[in-house]
């Protein structure tokens, strides 16, 4: 049996909320999805990255749309597991980027913060549900819906 988990993360990946403005989204977040094994907000010492688990297809350059090498990507993730550093140039056309801002085909991002639904019972969120938890959250959101 596979799992999926819808996780929230704030769209500036350094955000960190109060405990009441987490509470509330996780509330929030919650309601809407009615079959959920449990939902939860973490507070993480640094930048994590958050992906779409198996769901993973591909990443392009957000200035030229080249699709990156996936070697490429892994190297960059790993430095920025141990520096905390977004920032990139990117090899296709040597622009700056930041890792956060590359257009993954499923969405995946960056956050010292998430709230994870495990099996939420549900597709992703619409526009409108998503700033129902950026409004209890006090902060816009971005949404990673993730397959395991």
């Amino acid at each position: 049996m596979s799992d999926t988990m819808l996780s929230v993360i704030p769209a500036d990946p350094q955000w960190l909320p109060s405990q009441g403005a987490a509470d509330r989204a996780v509330r929030a977040l919650s309601a809407l999805a009615p079959g959920h094994d449990g939902a939860r907000a973490t507070w993480h010492d640094r930048i994590m990255f958050v992906d779409c688990g198996s769901r993973f297809r591909q990443v392009e350059c957000p200035l030229c749309g080249t699709v990156l090498d996936r070697a490429w990507l892994v190297d960059r993730l790993s430095e920025a597991g141990n520096t905390g550093r977004l920032a990139v140039a990117v090899p296709c056309c040597g622009g700056e980027s930041s890792l956060n801002e590359l257009v993954y085909r499923d969405p995946c991002g960056f956050a010292r913060f998430d709230i994870s639904v495990w099996n939420p019972g549900r597709s992703s969120l619409s526009d409108s549900e998503l700033n129902t938890v950026s409004e209890a959250l006090g902060h816009p959101v971005r949404q990673i819906m993730a397959h395991y």
